[in-house]
């Protein structure tokens, strides 16, 4: 019986990796051309059960230098972030540095009475009570980012319900620092980019050629380079659809992380309305138009960056999508979804 489960198994593989190898995809990069490349910068990068199919890249880094979008540009990848996030708080337990069901009051004093019952699961899934608003905005020190948060008010008892915050992996963030007895950044390279041969990801305060940077909002770009904790946690790492593939490859059938941590992360802590299910800064569709089930983390910032990596299992399928593009079409959507749902479209009707 295993052996034909097995079989059958080793079967499907083939036949999906054969459907991704003799596909034309010159018709996809002519088709993403056509309606993308002469507006916005993107790249594109789509993988079949841990191997790279097809990376091309879009549009200018520099246009009015006539520079195109390389292997080397990167984009903002706003919320995906707190993916980053999410995986070195695990980490952090496997090393058994922490548990999921400690307090914050663990690690910080002066608490105020309504946080007090706040657990590290519960800022992960997002169940803390804190709105979604950006109180540390410019806030350079760990100690003010820590007062500032805990001078904010919640909308609920916590995990009593769901409401996505950043604040809530600003927080987990400083958690970190307080465990690693380092920066953020600097955990989040020794624990994640490193080992994974992430060479072209960096951080909001990193010294960067702004030539390296995928065009962007000119006020924004001057704040680059500085510390600053509105973009520490839960946004401001920048990289390429390269690097991100090598994350979600690392996580998802490296071995990266242990098989107990996966199941911790992509397990169901929350459901919304739509059906989309929330985990530990992933996310699930049990159902899709393709009549396929998807994995996927995304992050847009209202300036223009925006970028996602999604997953279909049952295809062994990843396309992750960089761009700049703010919202675009008619329905003014993030260019990550129109372009994915694209590629999507390609590969699977």
């Amino acid at each position: 019986m295993k052996l034909l489960i097995f079989l059958v198994f080793f079967v499907q593989f083939n036949v999906l990796s054969q459907e991704q190898n003799t596909m034309n995809f010159n018709d996809l990069t002519n088709i993403l051309n056509q309606k993308f490349s002469k507006k916005i910068a993107f790249s594109v990068l789509i993988s079949n059960n841990n191997k790279e199919v097809y990376h091309q890249n879009f549009g200018f880094s520099d246009k009015k230098n006539n520079i195109p979008v390389d292997e080397q540009t990167i984009f903002n990848i706003a919320s995906i972030t707190k993916s980053f996030t999410s995986i070195a708080i695990l980490k952090l337990m496997e090393e058994g540095k922490l548990n999921l069901e400690n307090p914050v009051t663990l690690y910080f004093e002066n608490v105020p009475e309504d946080l007090e019952s706040i657990r590290i699961h519960t800022l992960l899934a997002h169940k803390s009570g804190f709105d979604q608003s950006y109180p540390l905005e410019d806030i350079e020190t760990s100690d003010k980012a820590l007062k500032t948060i805990l001078e904010q008010k919640l909308s609920f008892i916590p995990e009593s319900n769901f409401k996505y915050s950043n604040i809530n992996y600003q927080l987990l963030a400083l958690i970190i620092e307080k465990v690693a007895e380092t920066s953020y950044e600097e955990f989040i390279r020794k624990i994640i980019l490193k080992p994974l041969g992430m060479t072209n990801t960096f951080f909001w305060n990193d010294e960067m050629s702004e030539k390296k940077i995928a065009p962007m909002d000119k006020k924004m770009i001057k704040k680059v380079g500085s510390r600053n904790w509105g973009w520490i946690g839960a946004s401001g790492i920048f990289s390429t659809t390269k690097d991100l593939s090598k994350f979600w490859n690392g996580i998802y059938r490296d071995g990266f992380i242990s098989e107990k941590s996966k199941k911790v992360i992509f397990d169901t802590y929350h459901k919304a309305s739509s059906g989309t299910e929330i985990g530990y800064g992933f996310y699930k569709n049990p159902s899709t138009k393709w009549d396929l089930k998807e994995v996927w983390t995304r992050g847009t910032e209202d300036w223009g960056h925006n970028s996602v990596i999604r997953y279909f299992p049952e295809k062994g399928t990843a396309i992750i999508v960089t761009t700049n593009s703010d919202r675009v079409g008619k329905d003014k959507e993030p260019g990550n979804r129109v372009i994915s749902d694209l590629i999507a479209d390609f590969l699977f009707q």
